[in-house]
């Protein structure tokens, strides 16, 4: 039995991973993976994950840390673009280029090590139009907004999430970001 939820709507969840990236992924491309062997043959190599990411199978949410990170995963709607808040706009550290993500009617998004047919480990799903999607990811300084941790040092109920992923149909954009690292460095780092 897994720990999979089925959404109907976005998705607002906490993801670990102890392979430093989470992913936003499609399900029907990797249907085949169905054990150790079959992720490794999909996911360990850095060429097999550029390979899923250019197909537009594969969104990576890489900082390249392992941990648990609270995830919004925001989709565009009745013609209204996903866009963010006010307050995740005020705390916002960094955005990614778009990457494209092509829906087949499906949306996950877990740790990458648990990708598969049936993820062990708690995943997201939630029905997603089929089509062409722009996906950006923004990184949110939740603990510098006032009130988010608590005095035991944890996010408080109201505090933002780390990442808010953001899905909008494609325009007529010709380049999306295939790098693996979701975030270009800055020149201090």
């Amino acid at each position: 039995m897994h720990s999979t939820k089925f959404m109907s709507d976005n998705i607002n969840n906490t993801f670990a991973t102890d392979a430093g990236m989470l992913a936003l992924w499609s399900p029907e491309n990797f249907h085949n993976i169905t054990d150790y062997d079959s992720w490794e043959r999909e996911l360990l190599d850095e060429a097999d994950i550029s390979r899923h990411i250019e197909q537009g199978a594969f969104v990576p949410i890489n900082i390249q840390s392992d941990g648990a990170y609270q995830c919004v995963v925001r989709a565009a709607s009745s013609g209204v673009p996903a866009t963010l808040s006010n307050r995740e706009r005020r705390y916002l550290v960094v955005s990614s280029e778009p990457y494209l993500f092509r829906s087949r009617d499906t949306v996950a998004i877990c740790g990458i090590e648990h990708i598969s047919r049936s993820p062990e480990e708690p995943a997201a799903f939630f029905a997603l139009p089929a089509g062409d999607w722009a996906v950006t990811v923004h990184l949110i300084d939740w603990p510098s907004e006032p009130g988010a941790i608590s005095p035991d040092g944890n996010p408080t109920s109201t505090a933002l999430s780390d990442f808010v992923i953001l899905l909008n149909p494609t325009t007529t954009q010709a380049r999306y970001r295939t790098k693996m690292e979701t975030f270009e460095k800055s020149g201090n780092d």
